[in-house]
C-alpha cells in the first residue's frame, strides 16, 4: 500500500525448532532447520521450566545463537521459544501513485507557494527564496528571514530567526521577546531592533563576560542587579565585590511583631548553617537583626545559648545576656579592653591617655598608655601572709637616713604636668636606698614611674617609734632613779 512518513514494518511470527539443552548456556536458533538470526533478545518470547524468561537479563542474542545467562542441565526443559517483531519489507510505491485523494485534513493541499489549511487563508508559504512564513507570508520587511511566524497562542507573537548578513544572527521576538547578538542574550520588552525599533531591555546575559544583568524595564537602560561572573550579586552595584551587595537600605517589610526573642528581620549565617539553632555550635555565631515582641529593634550576635551581644536602638549595648541595662553598657562577663580612655566625670571631657588596671599578684598595677605609674597594695589579711615574723632590724637607724623633701611637680612624657604647688615627700629611689621594701620600680626605668609602697614605709616608721619609745622610757627610769637619791 502507498505510505507517507517512515516505511512501515510488519511483524513475522515463529517458532523455533525444539532445543535439547545439556550443560551450556549458548544454543542454536534453527527454524525448519535452517539458522535463524534474529533481530535482538527482544523479538523472542522464551519459556524455559514452564516461566516466561526476561530479554537481555535471562537471555541475550548473539548471531543465530541464544545465550542464557547461566549454563542449563540436561533436566531443564525449553518450552518454546517465539519469535515476534521481525521486520518485513512491504516496497516503496511507484511515483505518481500518491495524490490528492490520498490526503486528508489537516494536511490538506500543496501548491507551489505553500500548504492551505482548508480554512479561508494559507497555513504555511513558502517563497522563491525559500523563507517560510507561518500564518502569513514573508512581506518586503522580512522577506530576508529564513522563518517568519505571525500569532500564535504558543509563541505569544512574532519569532523570526535568520543566518543572514545583515541579521548578525540574531534571534528576536517582538513585544516581550529574545535578541541573540553574538555572545549576549537580550530579553526585550518591547521594540523590533531588526528594524530600528525602540529597544528596551529588561534582561542581558553575556556569556564571554559571564554576566546577568537585569534593566529598568521603562527606559531599558539602568542597571538594577548583576550577577558577575564570581556569583557576587550586586543591586544597585555595577561591581559587587562580596556575595551580595546593595546600594542603598534593606527593607525586610511584612516579618510581623512577636513575643518570640528571636524573630529576625535578617540572618547571616555562616556557610553550611541550615537555619536551625540545633547547629549553631557547628557553624558558629548568627547576625541578627530582630525585634521584640514590643516591636524595640535590636541587632544581635547569637549562638545556641542564646544572645551573647545586643545593640538597641536606644544605643544600650549588652554583651553576655538578654536583658537591657538601663543605660550605657552591661556586661555579663570578664571585659578585656586594650585600653579605657580617660575621661574627667561623666560630663567631662575625654583626654589623650588611655589607663588599664592590671593585677600582679598581691598588688594592682595602674598604667597609663604604656607606663607602670603606680602600685595599689591595700591588703594586709594573715591569710595571704606566710613565715611571719616581728621585724628586727632596727629601724631608728635607717629613719634618720631618710630624707624628707618638699618640691613642686614637673612635666614628664603625655602623664605629668608641672605646677607652682608646693607638696613634701620622698624621692623615691633614695627612700629605695634605705628601704627597698617600700619602693616599687627602678629609678629611670623606661616603662614604669616609681612609687611607694606605704604600708612597708609605714611598717617601719612603726618599728622606728617603738624603738625610739624603748629608749624614751629608759631615761624615764633612770631619771626617777636620779631624783630618788
Amino acid at each position: 500500500m502507498p505510505f507517507i512518513g517512515k516505511q512501515p514494518k510488519v511483524g513475522a511470527f515463529q517458532l523455533i525448532d525444539s532445543i535439547t539443552t545439556s550443560a551450556t548456556a549458548t544454543y542454536a536458533l534453527t527454524v525448519d532447520g535452517s539458522a535463524y538470526f534474529p533481530e535482538s533478545a527482544r523479538n523472542l518470547i522464551v519459556s524455559l521450566n514452564g516461566v516466561t524468561q526476561a530479554p537481555d537479563s535471562a537471555y541475550t542474542v548473539s548471531g543465530s545463537n541464544i545465550v542464557f545467562d547461566s549454563a542449563l542441565t540436561a533436566s531443564d526443559v525449553v518450552d518454546y521459544i517465539l519469535v515476534i517483531g521481525d521486520a518485513v519489507d512491504i516496497g516503496i510505491p511507484s511515483d505518481g501513485t500518491v495524490g490528492t485523494s490520498q490526503m486528508s485534513y489537516p494536511l490538506g493541499n500543496f501548491s507551489s507557494t505553500g500548504i492551505d489549511d482548508n480554512a479561508t487563508s494559507t497555513a504555511i508559504t513558502i517563497d522563491s527564496s525559500q523563507n517560510v512564513g507561518i500564518g502569513a507570508a514573508p512581506t518586503a520587511s522580512s522577506s530576508y528571514r529564513t522563518l517568519n511566524i505571525t500569532g500564535g497562542a504558543d509563541v505569544g507573537g512574532a519569532l523570526r530567526l535568520s543566518t543572514t548578513a545583515n541579521e548578525n544572527g540574531h534571534l528576536f521576538q517582538y513585544n516581550d521577546g529574545i535578541y541573540l547578538s553574538g555572545d549576549e542574550v537580550t530579553f526585550i520588552s518591547t521594540g523590533d531592533p531588526a528594524v530600528g525599533g525602540d529597544v528596551k531591555t529588561a534582561y542581558r546575559v553575556d556569556r564571554t563576560a559571564q554576566l546577568h544583568r537585569w534593566f529598568d524595564p521603562l527606559d531599558g537602560t539602568t542597571e538594577r542587579m548583576r550577577i558577575n561572573s564570581s556569583g557576587n550579586v550586586g543591586i544597585g552595584v555595577t561591581d559587587p565585590a562580596q556575595e551580595l551587595e546593595v546600594a542603598g537600605a534593606i527593607l525586610a517589610s511584612s516579618v510581623p511583631y512577636s513575643s518570640n526573642q528571636d524573630e529576625a528581620y535578617l540572618i547571616a549565617g555562616t556557610a553550611g548553617w541550615t537555619g536551625a539553632t540545633t547547629n549553631w555550635n557547628t557553624f558558629g555565631f548568627q547576625h541578627r537583626i530582630k525585634t521584640d515582641g514590643g516591636g524595640v529593634p535590636r541587632v544581635t550576635i547569637d549562638n545556641a545559648a542564646g544572645e551573647v551581644f545586643s545593640v538597641y536602638n536606644s544605643g544600650v549595648t549588652v554583651v553576655g545576656g538578654q536583658t537591657p541595662a538601663g543605660g550605657g553598657a552591661g556586661i555579663f562577663g570578664a571585659l578585656q579592653a586594650i585600653g579605657f580612655g580617660s575621661r574627667s566625670g561623666v560630663l567631662g571631657s575625654h583626654g589623650p591617655n588611655c589607663f588599664n588596671i592590671y593585677w600582679s599578684s598581691p598588688s594592682l598595677q595602674a598604667w597609663v598608655d604604656s607606663t607602670n605609674i603606680g602600685t595599689f597594695s591595700l591588703t594586709s589579711d594573715y591569710r595571704i601572709k606566710r613565715n611571719i615574723e616581728s621585724m628586727s632590724e632596727p629601724a631608728l637607724a635607717r629613719i634618720a637616713q631618710l630624707r624628707p623633701v618638699t618640691y613642686q611637680p614637673a612635666n614628664f612624657k603625655d602623664l605629668f604636668e608641672e605646677s607652682d604647688e608646693i607638696k613634701e615627700g620622698f624621692i623615691a629611689h633614695e627612700l629605695q636606698e634605705v628601704i627597698p621594701s617600700a619602693v616599687d620600680g627602678e629609678k629611670d626605668a623606661e616603662d614604669q614611674i616609681q612609687s611607694l609602697k606605704v604600708d612597708a614605709l609605714c611598717a617601719v616608721l612603726t618599728k622606728a617609734i617603738q624603738e625610739q619609745q624603748a629608749i624614751i622610757e629608759d631615761l624615764q627610769t633612770r631619771l626617777s632613779a636620779l631624783e630618788a637619791n
